[in-house]
């Protein structure tokens, strides 16, 4: 996530945006630990009559002064 992270700051990127699986509770809580935060977005899917909802997760980037 570092790695990600630094090569983002040399972007003109401002927000990063993903999504996750609502029940992932694993990766919705590795992403709050790294800043990210909720999000409007929300995907829906059917998976052999399952429903399947992704959740958007965004973190806005802090720009380091080069």
């Amino acid at each position: 996530m570092q790695h990600f992270e630094k090569n983002i700051e040399l972007t003109s990127t401002c927000t990063v945006s993903l999504y996750v699986l609502d029940c992932n509770a694993s990766a919705i809580n590795f992403y709050t630990k790294q800043g990210f935060t909720f999000g409007n977005g929300q995907l829906l899917d059917n998976y052999q009559g399952q429903a399947i909802i992704d959740v958007q997760m965004i973190k806005h980037v802090i720009k380091s002064s080069l």
